[in-house]
């Protein structure tokens, strides 16, 4: 009988402890034509449980640790109502909406964390997640920007100190926001009169942001090797006293730093269904009652028919935004 050991002992490494409080109200009015439910949450996580990756040598790939204290609060919000409805007339109309809002915050890291942010920290690309007391999970940290200068095309960055520079240092880099978004949810509503029934649901998320890698891949750091975006070409700082969000073209120079110039506020409205759908009954069609058939239902569907955001990006390697088409039909026989 043998044993493979999974990971590398840790004799400090303690439960993970969490505190949850919850409170939630559920409300009628109407008749219940009208109904509310809204929940609130704030749950404190004590010795939270991360996997860190070891040097191979160790002969271990990762090792548990506790890593810290998380605070995790927000709400849940749902309303829904009966618009209208004539029960004589077989016509009904409902609207629904929910809301989520969640922030988390950092309250205590360990030292382990600590050294793992400083080499994030100096990072020239991209954001990556850097976890600080006081701040979330999501926080982006980035050096301020205050554009192109219009006489030599370069970039100028504020210094922690407020000062206007040409030099890029990740000891400037500040909090600028949070990728989560403020609030997020659906709408939906649906009508239906006699068989006839339509139904549309929209998702929607707002007061976030987000770091466009597309203007920093296929614009700034372009290459006319490769695939351009069309403002690399006229968008461009040409000459003194130009006006322009992006930087001169210098052949074989520097590839541009991260910085708030390609932050931006991520806020989507989508309809992501639509469903349409017609009941024939046999009572009402004779072909039916010949057909031994008691109710022939069709229906069209469409997802992701219209989206709206405040921001253009590639998908990278998620799958492209695409709309899908179903027409189904349903039999049920006597």
């Amino acid at each position: 009988m043998g044993a493979v050991l999974r990971g590398l002992n840790n004799p400090d490494l303690g439960w993970a402890k969490t505190d949850n409080l919850s409170l939630g109200i559920d409300m009628g009015f109407w008749k219940n034509r009208l109904n509310i439910s809204f929940n609130y949450y704030n749950n404190i996580t004590r010795d939270l449980l991360t996997n860190y990756d070891l040097a191979p040598s160790t002969g271990f790939d990762s090792q548990t640790m506790n890593s810290g204290e998380l605070q995790n609060k927000g709400f849940d919000l749902s309303v829904n109502v009966i618009a209208f409805q004539n029960i004589q007339q077989q016509f009904y109309w409902t609207i629904g909406a929910n809301a989520n809002h969640n922030k988390n915050k950092i309250r205590k890291i360990s030292d382990f964390l600590r050294k793992i942010n400083e080499a994030q920290l100096a990072s020239r690309k991209a954001p990556l997640p850097t976890l600080q007391e006081g701040y979330s999970t999501t926080t982006l940290f980035t050096v301020p920007s205050l554009g192109i200068d219009p006489v030599t095309g370069r970039e100028v960055y504020l210094t922690r100190e407020g000062k206007k520079t040409f030099t890029w240092n990740p000891v400037d880099k500040v909090p600028v926001g949070d990728t989560n978004p403020d609030l997020s949810g659906t709408i939906n509503t649906s009508v239906n009169w006699k068989d006839f029934s339509c139904a549309l649901i929209f998702t929607y998320r707002f007061g976030g942001i987000v770091y466009n890698q597309t203007l920093v891949d296929k614009l700034e750091n372009s290459s006319i090797a490769r695939n351009l975006d069309r403002r690399a070409m006229n968008s461009r700082w040409e000459k003194e006293g130009d006006v322009t969000r992006y930087k001169k073209f210098v052949l074989g120079g520097d590839e541009t730093p991260q910085s708030t110039r390609f932050i931006m506020n991520d806020n989507e409205l989508k309809l992501s269904s639509l469903n349409i759908g017609y009941r024939m009954r046999n009572d009402n069609f004779a072909f039916l009652r010949r057909l031994n058939i008691d109710v022939l239902s069709l229906n069209f569907t469409t997802n992701d028919l219209l989206r709206l955001s405040t921001i253009r990006m590639e998908r990278g390697l998620s799958y492209p935004f695409a709309r899908s088409y179903t027409l189904s039909m349903s039999i049920l026989f006597k």
